[in-house]
C-alpha cells in the first residue's frame, strides 16, 4: 500500500449533501462544495480513492491531479457505485473530520503547551512548602496565550477599557486590587483578574475533557508516549485529592463566605474527601499579571505596600503578583472533574479490555466519595443546587440562595450514570473485590439510585430525584427547549421550584448537553416523537452562527454561539462541537427510528452536522486568520501555536458571554478536546461514549412549582415558640437577631427579638410561632447596622445553635447552624444507622422508656448486626435510654458494650456507633449527626483506646500551636477542627486524622491506609518527633 500523501488544504472537509460510510466519505471535488461530481476519500487519512472499471476494488491515488484527470472517464460510474455502496450498507456513522496526524498534533498541544510543573502554593518553590502528591509533576492550564500581546496590545486598547491597576501587598503575603473608576465588567481590576485567570487557571471541567481526549488518543495508538499520557491523566486525579483543592468548612479564601460552604443549605462538610473541589484551581496562590512581565505594558501596574503602618518598600518577589480569587465549588464542574472525565478516561484504559476499573484507582475513590456531596447538594424537587450556600458566582455577588443550573444538572446526570455503569461492571467482572469493597459499591449504588430516582438524601429529607426534576421542571414545552435554570429556596420541599423569569438569557449548551445526557430516545419518549429534532430546530435561529456573511437567510450554519443575546455574531468552538455531538445523536436515533421525523427533516440534520463539522475547522489556529469572523482581532494580536501542534480557539472574537465571563480567540483546552472526542465519535455524557443509550423510564408527573407567596409562608414557619442559642462570630461587631413571618420580607417586615450580643458572645433567643425567616444584623460603631446573614426557620428546632457570620455585602447568605436537642426522652420516632465497631462481635440494640432501667425494662429492637456492619434501627417516641449488647459466641452469652443516656441528641439518619467502653458496658456510645465530618467520626468511633498519661497536655498544646502558626502565616492548612469533644487536624503527609479528646485526654491517629494507631504507639511517635524530629512527622 502506498504511503499516504498530504492533500491541499481544505480538500478533506465535509460539505452539505454528502454521503458517508464508516471509513469512506463521498466528497465534492471543489473546495467551495459547489460542484456535483463526487469522489471517495478515506476518513482517517483523507486520501482519495477511485473505483477501477475492470476490477471493483479500491485504487489509492498518489496525486490529486490523477483523480481530476480521470474524472471525465469514469465519473459517472463513481456516482452509480457510490449510490449502490451506501444504499446496501447499514452502519453507525463516525465523526472523523480530521486526519490522524492532525489529531496527533492536537494531543501534542495538550501535553506540551498546556502543562506546567506543580509546586503550589508559590511560584518559586520553597523547601518548607507542604508538598502534595503532584508536587514536581505536570498539571494542566486552560489556555495557551501570548497574554501580554493579546491583553496588553489588543484588549487594553479597546474602547472603554482601562487596564491601570494598583496592587497592594497585604501583610499576610497576599495582595488585593484597588478598583478605581469602576465600570461594569470593564474596570482595571476585573481585567487583571481575567488575565491572571487565563494564564494561571485550571478549570476542572476543561481538564476533565483533556483526560478523555488523551485516553481516546492513547487507546487508538495516536500519542507519542503512552506512559506519559496515562501519568498526566492520573496526575489530575491526585491533584483533586489535595485538601487545598476542596471546599470544606475549615477552608478559607479571598472570595467566600468566611470559609463556610453550606451544602444544600443544610450541611457543613469537614472531610475533604466528601466535599466539592474548586472549579478553577490555580498554578499558585500569587500569580504574576502577564502585563508586568512585558516592558511594553508593565506601566499599567503600580505596586504598593498594603499596610500604611508598616515602613519599608514593597517586596520584590511579590511585584506584579495578584492573589488568586476564584474559590468557587460549582456542581457542574464537579460532575465533570470527579465523575465524567476520570471515569471515562480510566474506562478507556482498563474497562474496555478487562471489564472494570480497579476499585482502588484514584478515579474510583474520588468518584465514590463525591456521591456524598452530590446527595447533600440535592434539593427536594430533585435538582442539584448550583453551588453550596456562601459561594460567589461569576461576579462579585453571592450565588442567590436556591440557585439551580439545568446545564449543571445534565453534567451531574451524565457523571452519575457513568459511575453507576462502572460500579455495576465492577460487581459483575472484578473477582478481586473484598467484602468491604463490595459493600461500598452496593451502598454507593443505593445513593446513586436515590439521586436519580428519589428517596431520602444524606441530609435526611425526601427528594423527588434528578430524573423527576428533568421531566417535571426542566423542559419548557411552550418554547420547545430546556429552561436555563431556576430556584428552589427550601431544600426540604418537593414543590418549591420557580423557573427563571422570562427575558433571561437562553443558553445553547443546556439544550445540546440536555439531549446527549438524557439521550435522544428518552427525549422523544418523554415529550413526544420528534422532540429532539424540534429542540435543535428551535435553538438554531437564535443560537447559530452563519457564515461566511453572518446572514442566516443565505448562509449555512457554521456553528453555534452561547445565547440568544449573541444575535448570531459569535461562534464557540467548544459549544459547536457540543452541538455536533447532539445533532449526530439525533441522526443516529432517527435513522434507526424513521417514524420520528420526515426524511426531509433527517436530511436537514445531516446537512447541519456536516456544515458545522466542515466549518468547525475554521476555528483551528491554522485556519482562523483567513476565516474572516465577525469582530475578529487583527492577526498581529493572535497567539502563535508552536510548530508541530494544532489547537482550536475558544471564541471567534472577544465577547462578554451573558453567563458571566469573557470569551477570547485564544488556543483553548476544551475547544481542542471536544473536536478530538468527535474524531473518535465519543459522546462523553454516556457510558463508553455511546450515542445510542437506553431509554429512561418516564417519571411520574407531578407539580413541583412553588405555590408559596410572601404572605403565606406555608411549610417553612415555626409551629411553636422555638428556643435557640444565638452566637456571634462577626469580627469586631455586635449583633441583633430579627425575624419575619414573610418569606420575602421588606425592611418594615422585620421584628427584632432577643438581646444584642457582643463579639464571641452567645444568648438564648426565642423565635415566635409563625416565624418564617430570621436574620442577623451587625454594627461596629453602635449607630449604623448592616446585614450579616439569614436563615429560614424550616431548619430550626428547639436547641438549635445559630452562629452569626458575615456573608457578604448583601448580608443574605446563610447563617451557620447545628441542631442541639434538649435532654430527655425522644419526642417522636426516629430511625438511625447503628454501626458495629466492637471487635470480633455481633451486637444488638435495646431501649427503655425509663431513665434508670433494670434488666426487665429493656426492650430489644432491630436485628443482630455483625462486626463492621451497619443496619437501620427504629426507636419509638418515649425512648429514654439506648443500650448496645454484644456477643462473641453466637449468642450464648451477651455483655454490655455501651449506652446512650440522652437519645434526644439523635435525629433521623444519624449514626449510632456501638463500641466497647468498659466491662460494665456503661460508657457512652458514639454518635454522629448527618452533618458530622467523617474525620470526627473516625476519632469518636475509636475513643475507647484510653489515655496516654503525661503526654496529653504537651500534645494538645503542640497541636494548638501548630494550628495557630498556620493561621498566622496565612496558610490555611492542614485542616484543623474544634468540635465539642475533639480538637483534630488532617495531616496530608499520611492522609489521616490526628487529634486529642478534650474531655478525657485520649490521643489518637487514624488513616484509611494504616488504620488506627493506638495512644501508646502515638506517645512513642510523638516523643520521637518532639525530641529528635523523627517518627511520623518531619520537623518542617
Amino acid at each position: 500500500m502506498e504511503t499516504p500523501v498530504r492533500l491541499p488544504d481544505g480538500l478533506c472537509r465535509f460539505c452539505p449533501n454528502t454521503l458517508y460510510a464508516p471509513k469512506w466519505g463521498v466528497y465534492p471535488i471543489a473546495k467551495n462544495c459547489q460542484r456535483s461530481i463526487l469522489i471517495l476519500r478515506h476518513r482517517e487519512t483523507c486520501r482519495p480513492v477511485r473505483w477501477r472499471r475492470k476490477r471493483l476494488g479500491i485504487q489509492y491515488v498518489q496525486k490529486e491531479d490523477d483523480m481530476y484527470k480521470n474524472l471525465s472517464t469514469f465519473g459517472s460510474i463513481i456516482l452509480i457505485i457510490a449510490a449502490v455502496f451506501f444504499a446496501g450498507n447499514s452502519f453507525a456513522e463516525n465523526l472523523s473530520f480530521q486526519s490522524s496526524d492532525e489529531v496527533k498534533q492536537e494531543i501534542k498541544f495538550l501535553t506540551d503547551s498546556l502543562t506546567y510543573t506543580d509546586h503550589y502554593p508559590a511560584e518559586t518553590p520553597n523547601e518548607n512548602d507542604i508538598k502534595s502528591a503532584t508536587w514536581g509533576k505536570a498539571l494542566f492550564v486552560n489556555f495557551y496565550a501570548d497574554a501580554a500581546k493579546y491583553f496588553g496590545g489588543y484588549v487594553c486598547g479597546l474602547p472603554g477599557n482601562d487596564c491601570s491597576i494598583e496592587i497592594y501587598q497585604g501583610m499576610d503575603g497576599g495582595t488585593w486590587l484597588q478598583q478605581p473608576n469602576r465600570v461594569l465588567n470593564k474596570d482595571g481590576a476585573d481585567l487583571a483578574l481575567e488575565r491572571v485567570n487565563t494564564v494561571a487557571g485550571s478549570n476542572v471541567y476543561d481538564v476533565s475533557t483533556i483526560q478523555i481526549a488523551l485516553a481516546l488518543a492513547a487507546k487508538n495508538g495516536n500519542v507519542e508516549d503512552t506512559g506519559k499520557v496515562y501519568e498526566l491523566i492520573e496526575n489530575v486525579n491526585l491533584h483533586l485529592k489535595d485538601p487545598r483543592m476542596r471546599a470544606v468548612d475549615t477552608a478559607k479564601a479571598i472570595e467566600n463566605n468566611n470559609g463556610v460552604w453550606h451544602y444544600g443549605y443544610t450541611t457543613y462538610i469537614s472531610d475533604h474527601n466528601d466535599s466539592f473541589i474548586w472549579r478553577m484551581p490555580a498554578k499558585y496562590f500569587l500569580n504574576t499579571d502577564p502585563l508586568w512581565e512585558s516592558a511594553d505594558y508593565k506601566h499599567y501596574i503600580t505596586n504598593r505596600q498594603g499596610d500604611p503602618d508598616v515602613n519599608g518598600a514593597v517586596k520584590e518577589d511579590a511585584l506584579g503578583k495578584i492573589s488568586w480569587a476564584d474559590w468557587k465549588p460549582i456542581a457542574g464542574e464537579n460532575g465533570w472533574a470527579l465523575l465524567v472525565g476520570p471515569l471515562q478516561a480510566d474506562w478507556l484504559r482498563y474497562g474496555s479490555s478487562q471489564g472494570y476499573i480497579p476499585f482502588n484507582n484514584t478515579s474510583m475513590q474520588n468518584a465514590i466519595n463525591s456521591v456524598t456531596a452530590f446527595s447533600y447538594m440535592q434539593s427536594g424537587v430533585g435538582a442539584i443546587y448550583y453551588a453550596p450556600g456562601g459561594s460567589f458566582g461569576n461576579g462579585d455577588q453571592l450565588v442567590p440562595k436556591g440557585e439551580i443550573s439545568i446545564e449543571n444538572n445534565f453534567s451531574v446526570l451524565g457523571g452519575l450514570r457513568i459511575l453507576e455503569y462502572v460500579l455495576q461492571k465492577s460487581q459483575a467482572n472484578d473477582a478481586s473485590l473484598s467484602s468491604a469493597q463490595k459493600q461500598t459499591i452496593t451502598k454507593t449504588l443505593v445513593k446513586i439510585d436515590t439521586l436519580l430516582n428519589g428517596g431520602t438524601t444524606e441530609a435526611g429529607y425526601t427528594t423527588n430525584g434528578l430524573l423527576s426534576f428533568f421531566y417535571n421542571g426542566a423542559f419548557n414545552k411552550a418554547k420547545g427547549i430546556f429552561n436555563q435554570g431556576g430556584k428552589s429556596v427550601d431544600p426540604r420541599k418537593t414543590n418549591n421550584y420557580e423557573p427563571n423569569q422570562a427575558g433571561e438569557a437562553l443558553a445553547v449548551d443546556v439544550d445540546t448537553w440536555g439531549v446527549t445526557a438524557l439521550g435522544a430516545a428518552t427525549v422523544d419518549s418523554w415529550w413526544g416523537a420528534g422532540t429532539g429534532y424540534k429542540i435543535w430546530k428551535n435553538v438554531k435561529p437564535w443560537g447559530g452562527y452563519y457564515g461566511p456573511n453572518g446572514n442566516a437567510a443565505i448562509d449555512p450554519i457554521w456553528g453555534v454561539g452561547y445565547s440568544d443575546v449573541d444575535k448570531n455574531t459569535v461562534m464557540s468552538a467548544e459549544w459547536t462541537a457540543g452541538a455536533i455531538n447532539m445533532v449526530h445523536m439525533l441522526i443516529e436515533y432517527y435513522t434507526a427510528n424513521p417514524g420520528g421525523i420526515s426524511a426531509h427533516d433527517l436530511q436537514e440534520l445531516k446537512d447541519d452536522r456536516n456544515s458545522m463539522l466542515e466549518n468547525l475547522l475554521n476555528m483551528r489556529n491554522d485556519n482562523y486568520p483567513s476565516a474572516n469572523y465577525i469582530g475578529a482581532p487583527n492577526p498581529e494580536y493572535l497567539t502563535t501555536v508552536p510548530d508541530g501542534q494544532l489547537a482550536f480557539l475558544y471564541c471567534s472574537k472577544r465577547y462578554f458571554i451573558p453567563f458571566g465571563w469573557f470569551g477570547n480567540p485564544l488556543p483553548s483546552a476544551a475547544s481542542t478536546t471536544w473536536p478530538v472526542m468527535l474524531h473518535y465519535t465519543f459522546n462523553p455524557f454516556q457510558p463508553e461514549g455511546s450515542f445510542t443509550p437506553d431509554v429512561l423510564a418516564t417519571p411520574a408527573e407531578k407539580d413541583i412549582s412553588s405555590n408559596m407567596t410572601d404572605d403565606d409562608p406555608s411549610g417553612g414557619v415555626l409551629d411553636h415558640d422555638t428556643d435557640i442559642i444565638m452566637k456571634n462570630d462577626v469580627a469586631d461587631a455586635k449583633i441583633q437577631t430579627a425575624y419575619s413571618t414573610k418569606t420575602n420580607p421588606g425592611g418594615s417586615d422585620w421584628i427584632s427579638v432577643g438581646p444584642q450580643i457582643e463579639r464571641n458572645g452567645s444568648e438564648a433567643v426565642t423565635l415566635p410561632k409563625g416565624a418564617a425567616i430570621m436574620s442577623v444584623a451587625y454594627t461596629k460603631d453602635g449607630s449604623i447596622w448592616y446585614g450579616a446573614c439569614r436563615l429560614t426557620t424550616s431548619v430550626i428546632n428547639d436547641g438549635t445553635e445559630v452562629t452569626a457570620i458575615w456573608t457578604g455585602a448583601a448580608g443574605d447568605g446563610d447563617c451557620q447552624y447545628s441542631a442541639k436537642s434538649t435532654e430527655g426522652p425522644l419526642t417522636q420516632e426516629i430511625t438511625v444507622d447503628v454501626r458495629n465497631t466492637v471487635a470480633d462481635a455481633t451486637i444488638h440494640a435495646a431501649y427503655s422508656t425509663k431513665s434508670n432501667p433494670s434488666g426487665s425494662d429493656w426492650i430489644n429492637v432491630g436485628s443482630d448486626i455483625s462486626k463492621d456492619d451497619t443496619d437501620t434501627v427504629t426507636f419509638p417516641a418515649g425512648t429514654a435510654i439506648i443500650s448496645i449488647a454484644y456477643t462473641k459466641d453466637q449468642g450464648a452469652h451477651w455483655y454490655g458494650a455501651c449506652r446512650l443516656t440522652n437519645p434526644s441528641v439523635l435525629s433521623d439518619g444519624d449514626a449510632l456507633i456501638a463500641k466497647w467502653t468498659n466491662p460494665e458496658g456503661s460508657g457512652e456510645c458514639g454518635y454522629n449527626s448527618t452533618q458530622a465530618s467523617q474525620g470526627a467520626e473516625y476519632l469518636d468511633r475509636y475513643n475507647h483506646f484510653g489515655v496516654a498519661p503525661g503526654l496529653t497536655e504537651l500534645v494538645f498544646d503542640w497541636l494548638t500551636e501548630w494550628y495557630r502558626s498556620y493561621l498566622d502565616s496565612g496558610v490555611d492548612y492542614p485542616d484543623c477542627t474544634y468540635t465539642e469533644d475533639w480538637f483534630y487536624c488532617y495531616y496530608a503527609g499520611s492522609d489521616g486524622y490526628l487529634g486529642v479528646n478534650k474531655n478525657n485526654g485520649m490521643l489518637l491517629y487514624y488513616s484509611k491506609e494504616t488504620g488506627l494507631i493506638e495512644a501508646a504507639t502515638m506517645a512513642d511517635a510523638y516523643k520521637a518527633m518532639i525530641n529528635n524530629c523523627q517518627g511520623l512527622f518531619s520537623c518542617e
